[in-house]
């Protein structure tokens, strides 16, 4: 008896365990949280900003390495899914540029999320041709959505 009820409450916290971390990566940071998320943020923001520089110096030929083109851009790809849970409330206040109406006007922040998500993995698909005429002008677009929102709601 004791063991079925070890196995039930095992498998209900099983069940449960996606809903409550989901729940946690919602709430409001403080304190040393915040400062922790924001510089996890912050880390992810520069390492698109170091993979869309190298594909910039790739396509102004400062560097010959269009073989790479696909990997930088699959490394944003990446970087972009992390986007939809990087900014808890109250990552807004500390060492950050993030204005609170990021928080106040989230249709609009989560609009300019999911089109640069979306404008970045067709990054990565159109870097697999290694075709630099082709992988700038979509690069392009990118950058359109992170002037996007670093305009609407960076300090």
């Amino acid at each position: 008896m004791r063991i079925q009820r070890l196995v039930i409450v095992i498998f209900v916290g099983l069940l449960a365990w996606p809903l409550l971390t989901t729940t946690a990566s919602a709430q409001m940071v403080e304190g040393e949280m915040a400062d922790a998320a924001i510089a996890y943020r912050q880390g992810i923001m520069q390492s698109m900003q170091s993979h869309a520089g190298a594909i910039s110096n790739i396509l102004k030929s400062k560097v010959p390495h269009t073989g790479h083109l696909a990997g930088h851009a699959a490394a944003m790809a990446a970087m972009v899914k992390m986007y939809d849970d990087i900014f808890p409330k109250g990552s807004e206040v500390g060492a950050t540029r993030l204005k609170a109406e990021f928080f106040t006007n989230m249709a609009t922040a989560e609009g300019i999320i999911k089109k640069l998500q979306a404008e970045t993995m067709t990054l990565a698909e159109v870097a697999k041709s290694g075709d630099p005429a082709k992988v700038g002008p979509q690069l392009g677009k990118v950058f359109g959505q992170c002037g996007a929102c670093h305009g609407t709601f960076r300090k």
